[in-house]
Formats: structure tokens, C-alpha cells, sequence
């Protein structure tokens, strides 16, 4: 017989019945599974939260709210205030989950794209330094009033967060005009690689790298399979990007990695030795393999007869299709789902 996963803390299902219990449970009011924190005073889990930013008075991801009065927040790894977060920027977090809050240990926030708009395409499509952008009825414009590209000046950069499809363009969920002082940036993986020429592609875009003053990559040199964020000043005649510094990330922008549920990433959360690290992340299917596994980047996220699926059937989970996901972190580094959102 099937061994049924453990029920929602006692807390949280009285939570249910008034709104006072309920913020107690550490979460927004939306049917959103409130993470079960540790028995005992004093005590926490662990919780991985990737997914785009939807509010603020704290940071608002995924239906759940994250408290960051003592949260390590960055941008592009530099550390910053909560105010220079928007909503729509897809950010990757480490919470303490107590019997109170969702407390965020780390905030971090990793631009795909700063450039100028090199042409506008039908559909809400456009080009940012030769990588296909595409918007919908989710991507926030510049702040959370906006609804187009005319709601913010394209005449100089741009900044785009939003996730990597399979294809390489970019779904974006923010856009937004970029400081003037930002360099242009991208982050992707490297495709292509000309060790004479001292150039590598990602996707559609050639780096110019000869002129590179940091070139933060194993054994100093750029290879295929890495992801890297490059950041320069200028384009050259050919319309490459002349890099300024090179630095190598353990994923891409918006993606899930297995590096995502390593010991170091929850290594800040004081959770107890009873502790189940959770996960909470939105995401783009990558395969299917149903109907046991579906697959985001590189996590397997199993699938079985308690997990629900809101907002459409099994069947409804394949390639490309956004979800968010809610689940059990194993000891394999893989998810066993308690919850699959179709978005």
C-alpha cells in the first residue's frame, strides 16, 4: 500500500476557519499550501521559492509572503535594498518557514537581458540584443500599471527578466527601461565557441570577449555548456558584444537546477534535524514523462495519485506549459509533488 505524504500542520488547518490563524500559517490569502514549519518553539524548514515577483510591503512570489527585514538581497550578485526589486522579475529565494512567517534568508535577482530594442516583431514580440522576446498577458511593464511596450521608454535599454523556453527566446515577465548607467547584459548558456577568434555565441548573440578585463570561468577560458553572465559596453561593427567581464553562474535566469537544492543553498536556514526542506517554484515544463515525472531544467518533479493537479488534468502537463509547483525536496534532489499549478 501507497504510504500517504504527511497532512498540512494542525496550525494551518485551523487557519483555514480565521483569517487570524491564517496569517499565521505564514502565507497570502489565494489557496496557496502554506509550508508545514517544524514542531516546537523556536523551530523552522527550509523553503526554496523561484518564481516572479507579484508585490510588495515585503516581497510577494507565489502566493506566499516573504518577511526581508534580514534578508540578503542582490542584484546581478550585488547587494541591495528590496527597493530596487520590481514586479515581474523572477527571483530566487531561501526562506526560514516558522509557525508564524515565512521568513527569506536570501533574495537573488539575475537579469536575462539589459540592451536596446533592436526590432519590434507582431504578437508582442520583440528583439534585445538578438534574443527573441516574447511577451503575453502576464509581463509587467515597467511597474505594475503598465500593459505594453508604450507604457516605457524603449528609445534607450531595457532590462528583461522571464524564463528560458526550450526554443531560446525568452518569456518575458517584466520589462522595463533600464538605468542608463547598467552596461548591456546577458545571461544564457554558451552554444558556440571560437577559441581562435576569442568568441563564443549565446543563442543568436556572438561575445567579443578579446578585450575581457574579468573573465570569472573555470580554467580561464569560456566552453560550451556553461552559463554565463556577460556584461559590456558597446556592440562592435558586426554587432557583437564587446565583453567587459565574464562571470559564471550555476544556472540560467528563471531556470531550476539541482544546484538549487544543494546543502550550501540551505545551509543559512537554522532548520531543525526533523526539518523537510520544501520547494515552492514556478516554472516551464521541460519534458513529460507521464504520468509518473514531469521535468523542469534539470529537476525531475514525480508525480503520483495524491498529487492535485489546480486548473486542469494530468494530461495537461507537457512540454513548454508554465506551472507552479509545491513539494517535498528528496534526499535524490528531485521534488515529489504535493501540488502542480497549471498558469
Amino acid at each position: 500500500m501507497k504510504k500517504s505524504r504527511a497532512p498540512l500542520s494542525v496550525a494551518c488547518i485551523a487557519g483555514a476557519f480565521t483569517s487570524i490563524a491564517l496569517s499565521g500559517c505564514g502565507i497570502d490569502q489565494g489557496g496557496v499550501t502554506a509550508p508545514s514549519p517544524v514542531a516546537g518553539s523556536g523551530s523552522s524548514s527550509p523553503l526554496l521559492v523561484v518564481g516572479p515577483i507579484t508585490g510588495f510591503g515585503s516581497v510577494h512570489v507565489n502566493g506566499l509572503t516573504l518577511q526581508t527585514a534580514a534578508a540578503d538581497i542582490r542584484v546581478d550578485g550585488n547587494p541591495v535594498s528590496e527597493s530596487a526589486l520590481r514586479e515581474g522579475q523572477i527571483i530566487r529565494a531561501v526562506a526560514a518557514v516558522t509557525s508564524t512567517s515565512i521568513d527569506a534568508v536570501s533574495i537573488e535577482y539575475q537579469r536575462n537581458l539589459i540592451g536596446p530594442v533592436q526590432a519590434l516583431g507582431s504578437g508582442g514580440t520583440l528583439t534585445v540584443l538578438r534574443q527573441q522576446v516574447i511577451t503575453d498577458a502576464r509581463t509587467v511593464f515597467g511597474d505594475a500599471n503598465g500593459t505594453g511596450l508604450s507604457d516605457i521608454d524603449i528609445s534607450g535599454n531595457v532590462e528583461v527578466s522571464g524564463y528560458r523556453l526550450p526554443s531560446g527566446s525568452i518569456r518575458a515577465t517584466y520589462i522595463g527601461a533600464a538605468d542608463p548607467l547598467e552596461p548591456l547584459t546577458a545571461t544564457t548558456t554558451i552554444d558556440a565557441i571560437d577559441l581562435a577568434g576569442l568568441t563564443f555565441d549565446l543563442d543568436q548573440l556572438t561575445v567579443d570577449y578579446s578585450q575581457t578585463l574579468v573573465l570569472d570561468v573555470p580554467l580561464g577560458t569560456p566552453d560550451i555548456g556553461l552559463v554565463v553572465e556577460v556584461r559590456g559596453t558597446a556592440l562592435n561593427a558586426d554587432g557583437e558584444l564587446v565583453a567587459e567581464e565574464i562571470r559564471v553562474l550555476p544556472t540560467r535566469p528563471g531556470n531550476v537546477s539541482t544546484v538549487d537544492f544543494t546543502e550550501d543553498r540551505f545551509s543559512p536556514v537554522p532548520a531543525s534535524d526533523a526539518a523537510t526542506r520544501r520547494a515552492n517554484i514556478v516554472g516551464i515544463i521541460t519534458a513529460a514523462s507521464l504520468p509518473s515525472a514531469i521535468t523542469l531544467g534539470d529537476i525531475v518533479i514525480a508525480v503520483d495519485a495524491l498529487t492535485r493537479i489546480d486548473n486542469g488534468v494530468i494530461a495537461d502537463l507537457v512540454a513548454d506549459r508554465l506551472v507552479r509547483i509545491e513539494g517535498d525536496i528528496t534526499n535524490t534532489g528531485d521534488i515529489q509533488a504535493d501540488v502542480i499549478e497549471l498558469l
